[in-house]
């Protein structure tokens, strides 16, 4: 599977992009049918893809580092990932690429569904990462914005990190354990998906029951349901309610909106607050829909389970 995905990849970028170079002025071509690429690929967004994905199949060394940082970045890109400050710069995201890998060195991606509108991609992948022996997989989206060279400029990481250190502290909360399908009927969509003031209302007001709505019979999937799917109005709220009973407070905006002909992406970014981070902490979630396939949402429990010193101990432990 892996390999049938990077060929594909490599029938998007192969015309448009030579490592180290800037790109072509070709211009934006509908993806392949069954490439696991959505959108009109841009040449830009043929650029990081390429490179993101050669990144990802890496072995890891000053090699691998040094692309990620000068291949992938732009000289004054910004990096986040959820409850982090922002990384600003070429230079602090070498760092903190080379602080990850040191721990994790047989982290390995490769991409899953990758979507594309304009200069924003999210990149949808298959990550694997060996922690003290055991293998762990688990999804992530990386949403970025890019240049017109195909490099980021701002990119944000959408993953669960609880999956890292799980068996590490057997003590560490698992948001949704037990959470499954109850008695419920499918019901019709009501309520308009695009209507994004509504819907940010929705999630800051921790109403389960708005945000579910729209979804109508699609399934959920998602962060902490592993290959598992919810169906009924009920299934779905008791999983958003089992987020929200984790936080005190929600303060999400509108961010990056993708569409393509398959699905709408929308993320999701702001603050939160915990009983364990009273002080506003970064955080967000990005939605996926598609009509006849499912609703899926992306986003990391760590630090809804867990304060900066407890964070800071599971990392100790890697």
């Amino acid at each position: 599977m892996k390999n049938q995905v990077l060929k594909a990849l490599g029938v998007l970028v192969g015309v448009a992009t030579m490592l180290g170079t800037g790109v072509t002025d070709a211009p934006a071509q509908p993806a392949p049918a069954g490439s696991g690429v959505e959108g009109e690929v841009s040449p830009n967004a043929r650029a990081f893809i390429d490179r993101q994905t050669r990144f990802g199949a890496m072995r890891t060394g000053p090699e691998r580092i040094d692309f990620y940082a000068e291949e992938i970045f732009d000289e004054h890109a910004t990096l986040w990932e959820a409850a982090g400050s922002v990384i600003q710069g070429r230079e602090a995201i070498r760092a903190a690429i080379a602080g990850t890998l040191n721990k994790l060195p047989s982290f390995r991606m490769h991409p899953t569904r990758v979507a594309v509108d304009g200069n924003v991609v999210m990149y949808g992948a298959h990550n694997e990462v060996e922690v003290h022996g055991t293998t762990l997989s688990y999804p992530a989206i990386y949403r970025v914005v890019l240049g017109d060279d195909g490099r980021v400029i701002q990119g944000r990481r959408y993953y669960d990190r609880y999956t890292w250190f799980a068996e590490l502290d057997p003590g560490l909360e698992d948001v949704f354990d037990g959470v499954r399908d109850t008695a419920g009927k499918v019901t019709a969509p009501g309520g308009r998906w695009h209507d994004l003031k509504a819907r940010a209302a929705a999630w800051n007001g921790q109403d389960a029951a708005a945000l579910v709505a729209p979804t109508g019979g699609v399934p959920l999937t998602g962060t902490g349901l592993g290959d598992g799917r919810l169906r009924t109005p009920k299934g779905k709220a008791d999983y958003l309610q089992r987020l929200f009973d984790k936080v005190d407070s929600l303060d999400l905006r509108p961010g990056q909106t993708v569409r393509t002909g398959e699905a709408t992406y929308q993320e999701w970014y702001g603050t939160m607050t915990t009983p364990q981070r009273p002080t506003p902490t970064s955080f967000g979630i990005i939605e996926r829909f598609d009509g006849r396939h499912g609703w899926t949402l992306s986003f990391d429990t760590l630090p809804l389970i867990a304060g900066p010193d407890k964070v800071r101990e599971l990392y100790g432990k890697l």
